[in-house]
């Protein structure tokens, strides 16, 4: 019966092992997130050629068309 004890708590053992390594690269991945969203730059319409080019970069930044002024 001894045996059973050790197994059953080498099995917990690495259960919360796995889980405790989950939860510390989730909080990693947050907080590289929140680094890549403080390093976004502003919106510069001036700096395209032409008004399309504009629109163009405007919505790979996920930002309306509006932000281009003609």
């Amino acid at each position: 019966m001894p045996l059973f004890f050790i197994i059953a708590i080498g099995a917990g053992a690495l259960a919360l092992g796995a889980t405790t390594a989950d939860v510390t690269g989730s909080a990693k991945q947050n907080s590289q997130a929140r680094a890549a969203q403080a390093q976004q730059t502003t919106f510069q319409a001036s700096a395209y050629a032409t008004y399309d080019d504009c629109v163009r970069a405007a919505m790979q930044q996920q930002l309306p068309a509006s932000a281009c002024q003609r």
